[in-house]
């Protein structure tokens, strides 16, 4: 039997949700061809951890809960675009986080130490680089990723204030979706 695709995000409030539609609306504008991320899914993944049994997902709620509600809302601003695996390989186009990044960085160590810890996670070799994923480029597309570098370097959205995690479920497909397995609120800011 598989197990449920599970991982741990932070969703983006709707002005920063608004602001990545805005991305993507520019891109497509600019015939940027990809499979685009839907503005109410998007987020930022803090843990992937695969397929987990229905126990192991209970105890990855727990884990984020008890993270959480120790770890301040915080404020969020996006800035820039970015490709992955390289500007030289575009796969993945993404938005940069600027402003609450160290919050970002600081949250995901302490969820992923406890995950590692639970045997729920394992970290890959990559460092973890807080980012919202706009799309998935499309392999045969003719793209001057560096251009678009330069073009959106100083893009800037409104910020917006990061008060919940959410452990999810990844429904794959074509185009995979998501569905909410739990909410785990941040402490209010003092």
């Amino acid at each position: 039997m598989r197990g449920i695709r599970t991982f741990i995000s932070l969703p983006l409030p709707s002005g920063l949700a608004k602001y990545c539609n805005l991305l993507i609306s520019e891109l497509k504008g600019r015939g940027v061809e990809a499979r685009w991320a839907i503005p109410e899914e998007l987020h930022i993944t803090l843990a992937f951890m695969g397929e987990l049994k229905t126990m192991e997902v209970v105890s990855a709620c727990r884990s984020a809960t008890k993270i959480a509600a120790k770890t301040e809302s915080f404020i969020l601003g996006i800035s820039g675009l970015g490709f992955f695996p390289s500007a030289k390989r575009p796969r993945i186009l993404w938005a940069g986080i600027e402003r609450g990044e160290r919050e970002t960085r600081a949250f995901q160590k302490e969820l992923s130490d406890l995950l590692i810890s639970e045997r729920l996670y394992r970290t890959d070799d990559k460092p973890f680089h807080p980012h919202i994923t706009l799309g998935r480029l499309n392999e045969s597309i003719d793209l001057d990723a560096e251009g678009l570098l330069d073009d959106f370097r100083h893009h800037k959205s409104p910020v917006g204030r990061i008060d919940t995690c959410l452990v999810m479920e990844s429904i794959p497909g074509t185009d995979p979706r998501y569905a909410t397995m739990a909410t785990c609120p941040l402490a209010k800011a003092v």
